[in-house]
Order: structure tokens, then C-alpha cells, then sequence
């Protein structure tokens, strides 16, 4: 855990420059979740995303990789699921299952990504019957 608040610790110094770095933001947003700090990646996600729909217009965005690369696409799912597995961690299962809807469009053959949504679904269904459990959906690597 010490790792990932000096992951913290060091994306919000360059954040701190950089407010709109939407590396930094995504990446924080995963150090986070591997903190506990769901509220935390849910907010860097978000930010994260809204420098992709505003292509960095209003503020310095650092890298960002240009409209319809591969790469971008990545990020862009990369953030997605982040925020799902987020969403899911606070309880939040509506939202959790619509980023994954909105990843699975992105990546459509991601047969991970189709199982999580589903086990989002199966939780989601199963919510007005507490049961407790964490499911299974899982953290994507950094971008």
C-alpha cells in the first residue's frame, strides 16, 4: 500500500502543474483504488474523461493522444473501467454497469471486459437482497 501513496503523492505534484494531465489523472485514479480511495478514483476518472470529450480545449491536458488513435481508445477505455470498478467498489452498481456498457461498445471483443459487466449485472440484480461478496470485476493495468 505504501507504493501506491507515493504513486499518489508524486501524480499530485504534477497535477499540481498539470490540473488537466489526463495521464496523471487516470493513473492517480489507480494508485487510489489500490488504496481504498474509490471517492478519490471516481473524481480522477471523471476529470480524466472530461479532457477527452473537450480535447484539453480549456486547459493544458499534457499528452493526449489525437481523436480516433489506438491509443487514445485505450485510454479512454482504460479510464472507463477504472471508474466502473470504482462505481462498484462504493455500491454505486447503476453507474458501475454503465461505464462497463460503455466500455464493452468501445471494446467489443473484450471477453474480460463482457464477464465483469455481467458479474456488475448479477450484483446489481441481486442488490435488494443483501448478500455481501465483492464480485469479481477487477482493476486494468496503468495507461
Amino acid at each position: 500500500e505504501g507504493a501506491f501513496r507515493d504513486a499518489v503523492a508524486a501524480y499530485d505534484d504534477a497535477l499540481a502543474t498539470e490540473p488537466a494531465f489526463v495521464s496523471a489523472l487516470a493513473n492517480r485514479a489507480a494508485a487510489r483504488l489500490g488504496i481504498g480511495d474509490a471517492r478519490g478514483a471516481v473524481a480522477d476518472t471523471t476529470a480524466a474523461l472530461r479532457v477527452f470529450q473537450t480535447d484539453g480545449a480549456s486547459d493544458t491536458a499534457g499528452p493526449l493522444p489525437p481523436p480516433g488513435s489506438e491509443k487514445r481508445r485505450q485510454w479512454v477505455l482504460r479510464a472507463l473501467s477504472r471508474r466502473g470498478v470504482a462505481y462498484a467498489q462504493l455500491g454505486n452498481l447503476d453507474d458501475a454497469v454503465r461505464d462497463y456498457e460503455a466500455a464493452c461498445t468501445i471494446a467489443s471483443t473484450d471477453e474480460k471486459l463482457k464477464a465483469d459487466l455481467e458479474t456488475l449485472k448479477a450484483r446489481r440484480a441481486q442488490q435488494v437482497e443483501p448478500s455481501g461478496g465483492a464480485g469479481g470485476v477487477a482493476e486494468t493495468k496503468e495507461a
